[in-house]
């Protein structure tokens, strides 16, 4: 097995929220190809000194380690080569950045990446960078379809939610049709993940979230056409079977106990972070999650955190 390199990687946004971009020389590894800037961890360096050092040597910029937040970690098998990419989004910096070492960079809208144009590895990056940090999960709720949509209405305008699992295990088929039809009509700047309904993804041009069950019974096939695809997971197991499938994103938990599953086993955030360090797709902690628990997420390596009841209206 070849030896893995680690790379700290920076995910820099200008005032207007588009990403900086590099390409790679002709002459190295995946030469012509897009990149995210960054570099080699060096030997007593942590990520945030390699990055500090990368971005000034690359690109004559000075970002301090305090403005410096973990988006995702992964690790990528190439033919001659293996890689974990450390990668960190840079909140704040000084200076104007230009290719000081001759490169091509310019400044691109983050929704319009393709991972195409990058090497394999930085497909999850691509992936993560649109991910909101807080994903929210519809509440299991029974009622007429109105009660229901002015429910999840009143939770998305509260948060302002970007991304949802619409998840109603209590609602009649045609009544969840219905509630769909009406909220990605009313929300269609959100990001809808309809639970397990493959056709109703397809017609209504959501994303689509599976059960962990669902894993062994679902082919990539079927997944054509859909947009992002997510899945509720519980260990490593399902974590390698999601990733073989394919998906863009995992729900992890259950990290805490939570009102409803007070005799549930749970993770623990050193069981979640043992996990999200295997995992080469963005992981969400569920489970009891508080807006305080943000910080520990990242730190332990998520996307972020997800929930119900984390998105009440109060």
């Amino acid at each position: 097995m070849p030896k893995q390199v680690h790379v700290a990687v920076a995910i820099i946004r200008d005032s207007q929220g588009r990403v900086l971009i590099a390409r790679r020389p002709d002459s190295v590894h995946q030469g012509g190809k897009l990149e995210f800037p960054g570099g080699k961890v060096e030997a007593g360096e942590s990520v945030q000194q390699a990055l500090q050092r990368e971005l000034y040597e690359e690109l004559g910029i000075r970002a301090e380690a305090t403005t410096m937040q973990s988006l995702i970690k992964i690790t990528h098998d190439y033919t001659n080569k293996s890689v974990c990419l450390d990668v960190w989004q840079v909140l704040e910096f000084s200076g104007e950045a230009y290719g000081k070492e001759g490169q091509p960079v310019f400044w691109f809208d983050a929704g319009k990446l393709k991972p195409e144009g990058f090497p394999a590895a930085n497909a999850p990056i691509i992936e993560a960078i649109n991910l909101p940090q807080q994903l929210m999960i519809s509440p299991d709720i029974v009622g007429s379809v109105d009660e229901v949509v002015t429910e999840i209405k009143s939770r998305i305008e509260r948060h302002g939610i970007k991304r949802v699992i619409l998840r109603l295990p209590r609602i009649e088929l045609n009544d969840y049709e219905c509630i769909s039809e009406n909220l990605v009509a009313l929300f269609p700047q959100v990001r809808w993940q309809l639970h397990s309904d493959i056709a109703l993804a397809k017609r209504l041009n959501t994303g689509l979230h599976l059960s962990s069950k669902a894993l062994g019974k679902i082919d990539a096939g079927q997944l054509c056409g859909l947009g992002s695809i997510s899945v509720s997971i519980h260990n490593t197991g399902e974590l390698k079977q999601a990733e073989a499938l394919g998906v863009d994103f995992t729900v992890l938990g259950s990290v805490q106990k939570t009102e409803t599953h007070q005799n549930a086993d749970t993770l623990g955030w050193q069981g979640f972070a043992t996990i999200v360090g295997e995992a080469c797709i963005p992981v969400y902690a569920l489970g009891g999650m508080q807006q305080e628990d943000l910080p520990r997420s990242l730190a332990s390596g998520a996307q972020g955190i997800a929930g119900i009841s984390l998105f009440a209206v109060e």
